[in-house]
């Protein structure tokens, strides 16, 4: 699966970590994140390994609620 991190950056402004350590703590947390390609002003794509056991995390919706979980942040309703 392939992810633009400047889409979860619009459901997650406040999110001022890097690319590449968002990809390396999600991987810590069982979402793994095989490749992160550097797209420019555009932010990263990353190529992810998502289980059949982690719907929840099968867009960009759910990843960024993982991301509002491992920083403790607040996510807004859709």
């Amino acid at each position: 699966m392939k992810i633009l991190t400047s889409w979860l950056r619009e459901y997650l402004p406040q999110l001022d970590i890097s690319d590449r350590q968002l990809a390396d703590d999600l991987t810590l947390r069982g979402i793994a994140v095989d490749g992160v390609f550097d797209l420019g002003e555009h932010g990263s794509l990353f190529a992810m390994d998502i289980t059949t056991t982690r719907v929840d995390a099968m867009n960009h919706y759910g990843l960024a609620r993982q991301a509002a979980t491992t920083y403790g942040m607040q996510l807004p309703p859709l």
